[in-house]
């Protein structure tokens, strides 16, 4: 339609900013509407042009905030965006008790999500990218049962305890290809521009200057679906 842009497939909580390609700010033209799309009887969001005159420009880049939960807000917690994903594919299934597990876990670290899918992504590929960006796994079972894996660190006991008393001698053997004390790590990726707009990295330095500097990997963390500070130097931490 006539100075009509379309966001996504799906109800977003609010337009936040609008800009035409040059980068010039039109927020103040713009409003978010939301309309049931008559083929799939599913709601569809819009930047809807709301100024005098005509505004012809073939698309604009639009910051907004997405999918509103069930009770208000917006979601912001990883499982819960990934277990509404699922939810929209009815051939997938998941465990609820499970994915509350993984929740809990992740909102004890204060894990948030920021990204755009779109329909040109498998859910496998969903899966991959999110479980990169916050250092977990994924499987499917039969009957495409999707499960998260994800190491709970408030239930690790060390073997033993020693004072420097107890300890007369002590020795590690590693081998120093095991050894990752320094990472690259990109996150708040702008899906228009395909670039990342934050570049960090994490070290260990008391590791750094017992043993050297060892890179993590020859190339950066990618975590895309990672855009607060909170969540990407955590998942680099560990």
């Amino acid at each position: 339609a006539s100075n009509k842009y379309l966001l996504a497939g799906h109800r977003c909580h609010e337009l936040t900013g609008v800009f035409k390609e040059d980068g010039t700010d039109v927020s103040a033209d713009f409003q978010l509407t939301v309309e049931v799309d008559p083929t799939w009887g599913t709601d569809v969001s819009y930047a809807q042009y709301t100024g005098s005159g005509t505004f012809d420009d073939p698309f604009v880049l639009v910051n907004v905030k997405g999918k509103p939960a069930a009770g208000g807000g917006l979601i912001e917690n990883p499982v819960d965006a990934l277990t509404d994903l699922i939810s929209s594919h009815t051939a997938m299934t998941y465990d609820t008790g499970d994915m509350e597990n993984i929740k809990e876990i992740m909102t004890g670290r204060n894990y948030k999500i920021a990204v755009v899918i779109d329909d040109r992504q498998t859910l496998e590929q969903v899966l991959m990218n999110f479980c990169i960006s916050f250092d977990c796994d994924y499987y499917i079972q039969k009957g495409n049962h999707v499960v998260i894996a994800m190491l709970d660190w408030t239930f690790l006991t060390p073997a033993g305890y020693f004072d420097r008393d107890q300890v007369v001698d002590f020795q590690i053997d590693e081998q120093s290809e095991d050894i990752r004390n320094k990472t690259y790590y990109k996150y708040r990726y702008h899906p228009a521009q395909k670039t990342f707009s934050q570049t960090r990295v994490y070290s260990k330095q008391d590791s750094i200057d017992n043993w050297g500097e060892f890179l993590a990997t020859n190339e950066p963390l990618e975590l895309t679906y990672v855009a607060d500070d909170v969540t990407a130097l955590d998942v680099a931490q560990r």
